[in-house]
């Protein structure tokens, strides 16, 4: 007769058990707590109807992910002075700020690029964690676009400072980050927007921070590269760079690493200036 059978695990087999149930523990954590929230900042002459299909790729790759895109400074709106755009924007962000513990990712699209960083400079307590500049003008712009070729049919490029260094110039977004590498001291004494971010005139709206001191950096000649076609990826994220240039006309590509900000830069067409220049102003952690 045989007696009652008992199940003995092995401590091999109970303790794989508990790594099990500690791995489905924490993926529930993680499909509770969700991902970040997604915040994106549109370009010049842009709206939210413009990140149909980003919006559309976050949602599948993340399903249930907190995306924002805001109708605020649309189309020709998107000239106003960009503090006063960085104020606007600010003010709408921040409540989403407050209520994602976790902190918040920026995705910012050329001319919001810039308004992020703005963003990033004067807001001491913001919780960005990931900032994604995409194709924008973080060095400023010296070349000739659609867009421009639009708003001052009567100006080239290498008159424009006439116009965009004077007060009534800086009333106009694209004149608050045109910089004319042939006139650089107007630039300094008239930009109000971009020569303070970039620290190259003192700020009196900035936070008064160390942003990020560690940071690398690169520079590319204006003079120089206004001729070159760029292509450039920024990843930044504890100062390891690495880069490749190439000839005239060639891609330059630029891996750049500091304090977990990541920025894209794509030039565009060749005339205009989108320069893979790290600044400690684009180089926040909350």
């Amino acid at each position: 007769m045989n007696g009652p059978s008992y199940a003995v695990s092995s401590p091999r087999k109970s303790g794989a058990t508990r790594l099990l149930w500690s791995l489905f523990g924490a993926c529930l954590v993680a499909a509770v707590i969700g991902y970040k929230p997604v915040v994106i900042v549109h370009g010049l002459f842009d709206s939210s109807g413009a990140f149909v299909e980003l919006l559309r790729f976050i949602n599948q790759s993340h399903p249930g992910t907190n995306v924002s895109v805001f109708d605020l400074f649309d189309r020709s709106s998107s000239l106003q002075p960009l503090w006063k755009q960085v104020e606007g924007f600010k003010a709408a962000i921040y409540p989403i700020m407050q209520n994602a513990a976790n902190g918040v990712h920026f995705i910012c699209y050329s001319q919001g690029g810039l308004i992020c960083r703005g963003i990033l400079s004067t807001l001491p307590d913001h919780n960005v964690h990931s900032f994604i500049s995409l194709s924008s003008p973080q060095a400023g712009q010296y070349g000739d676009t659609n867009y421009l070729k639009y708003l001052f049919p009567q100006f080239m490029k290498f008159n424009l400072f006439h116009f965009c260094y004077t007060s009534v110039g800086q009333r106009i977004s694209i004149c608050n980050f045109w910089k004319d590498p042939h006139h650089m001291d107007m630039y300094v004494n008239s930009s109000d927007y971009l020569a303070l971010l970039n620290s190259e005139r003192t700020n009196p709206n900035s936070t008064g921070q160390q942003l990020c001191p560690h940071c690398c950096g690169f520079y590319i000649n204006p003079l120089f590269q206004r001729r070159v076609s760029l292509t450039s990826l920024l990843l930044l994220s504890q100062c390891q760079e690495l880069y490749y240039s190439g000839f005239y006309r060639k891609p330059l590509l630029i891996v750049q690493h500091c304090c977990h900000v990541i920025t894209i830069l794509y030039t565009g067409p060749s005339e205009s200036i989108h320069t893979p220049l790290l600044f400690p102003h684009c180089c926040v952690t909350a």
